[in-house]
């Protein structure tokens, strides 16, 4: 997600930016979905793609940065087939519901999360 708040599209003084700045400055490359943003208005030379089931390059991790309703509700079998396989993903934010955990675990993926003591 690239809005600052789930379930609104203002991007201003968005966390995003900081880890888009982190994971390039690291020689990564970032690929942007949000439901909600159509354009990031700091930042117009971004591309961004509605969800997840738009991006076609493989991906080397998932990081969920914003609780959005349509994140939440991702099925683990279709996001991971879709995606290529076992991913590390990281919950910033508590997106992933906890019944979709052990789904994510038994699909190969290694989740890593914030705030969360349910996940090891």
């Amino acid at each position: 997600g690239v809005s600052y708040l789930a379930g609104v599209a203002d991007t201003r003084a968005t966390p995003t930016g900081l880890l888009v700045d982190l994971i390039r400055g690291q020689g990564g490359e970032v690929i942007l979905a949000d439901p909600l943003v159509r354009r990031w208005e700091e930042r117009p030379e971004e591309v961004i793609l509605p969800t997840p089931y738009s991006i076609k390059e493989k991906v080397d991790a998932i990081v969920f940065a914003l609780p959005h309703d349509e994140f939440k509700t991702l099925i683990p079998e279709d996001l991971i087939k879709h995606l290529g396989g076992p991913l590390p993903i990281v919950d910033a934010q508590k997106v992933i519901p906890d019944e979709y955990i052990s789904i994510y675990k038994i699909l190969g993926c290694s989740i890593s999360a914030v705030g969360r003591g349910n996940i090891l």
